[in-house]
């Protein structure tokens, strides 16, 4: 029987993590590690971690002083014994079928990939639906689909070839000491696209909560981040369009400009969507466009659904409205994740 290993990284994170080891220590298949990475908290993380590992010995704690996520992630790899790791935020929460669906689609592959990704939903502070995030179904080289729209979408969603990422040098500590946090997973997921085959393990196996002080709610930093990750791919392969670089910068200022307005803060949206426009002007407005319905279709709201873990990870239609716009939100990624024809000049 394969085994995955399991990594959570995990700051201050008390309030969830009991939820979030449950539904790792729930997984259907068996032979799994589970590596939680306590980077430097100072609430009881180590007390609730603490009382999984007595009751269950898959569970390791490892204990470090404060050194961002990405080092906590490195340090679990670090420590993993098996070929494949899957990586888990400490409030994201996993259906019981997610690591043999991984597995499943590693194994259905003609050509071993070196990531395997699958769907996911949103959810609240209660574990309630918020919203489906798409049904995305790209595999292969999906380089520059995956640069112009991250349709993984969280960094909960996705297991990895371990060798392959310790290759490429595993996520950047960088982002950390340049105060830039926030696109460390789709930096790897960059950095693995360009060098093999991902899968799709379709179904919405993770659970992905999003509070008003989840990081990715800081638009700022966030942009900061997914700067620095793109001039990094920029100079690691200069082969990439500057028009097709261009276009990402402008689809990623348009999913700032929703973060922003999310959050409340309307200067950002304005801010972010007149740079969008932009960039715009030199790249694709047709496919900038699309972005932003996509975009507009994935913030919509509703009053919270059922709680996570009561849902088939293959049902649709949990919220009727959301279904119905669905096959919308769906043509419009694929427009924008279907670059226009660029030049490299």
């Amino acid at each position: 029987m394969t085994r995955v290993s399991v990594v959570i990284p995990a700051l201050n994170a008390a309030s969830t993590l009991d939820r979030t080891l449950d539904s790792v220590r729930a997984q259907t298949h068996p032979d799994i590690e589970i590596i939680l990475v306590d980077d430097g908290s100072t609430d009881d993380t180590f007390g609730h971690a603490e009382t999984h590992a007595k009751a269950d010995p898959r569970v390791r704690i490892i204990r470090q002083a404060n050194a961002g996520v990405a080092a906590a992630r490195n340090r679990g790899i670090a420590e993993a014994s098996s070929d494949w790791f899957a990586a888990l935020d400490a409030d994201d929460l996993w259906h019981p079928e997610t690591v043999t669906r991984f597995l499943a689609a590693a194994d259905a592959a003609l050509r071993q990939p070196v990531m395997v990704y699958t769907w996911s939903r949103r959810i609240d502070a209660d574990d309630r639906l918020l919203a489906d995030l798409g049904r995305p179904d790209y595999a292969g080289d999906v380089l520059t689909r995956l640069l112009t729209v991250n349709f993984i979408r969280n960094a909960s969603a996705t297991m990895m070839d371990r060798a392959t990422v310790q290759r490429i040098g595993g996520y950047d500590e960088g982002f950390q000491k340049a105060g830039a946090q926030g696109a460390e997973d789709i930096d790897l997921y960059l950095r693995l696209a360009r060098i093999g085959p991902v899968v799709v393990a379709p179904g919405y196996h993770v659970g992905y909560r999003e509070t008003r002080g989840t990081m990715s709610r800081d638009a700022d930093r966030m942009r900061n981040s997914v700067d620095m990750a793109l001039e990094k791919l920029e100079r690691e392969d200069p082969s990439l369009p500057p028009k097709l670089l261009q276009l990402a910068r402008a689809n990623y200022d348009l999913y700032a400009a929703g973060l922003s307005l999310s959050a409340g803060f309307p200067g950002g949206f304005a801010r972010y969507t007149g740079r969008a426009l932009r960039k715009a002007l030199l790249s694709s407005t047709a496919h900038l466009a699309a972005f932003g319905l996509y975009t507009l279709f994935a913030r919509l709201k509703s009053s919270p659904g059922p709680v996570f873990e009561t849902l088939d990870p293959m049902a649709r239609g949990a919220f009727p409205v959301f279904e119905r716009y669905m096959p919308v939100q769906e043509w419009f990624m694929r427009l924008a994740a279907r670059p226009p024809e660029l030049d490299k000049t």
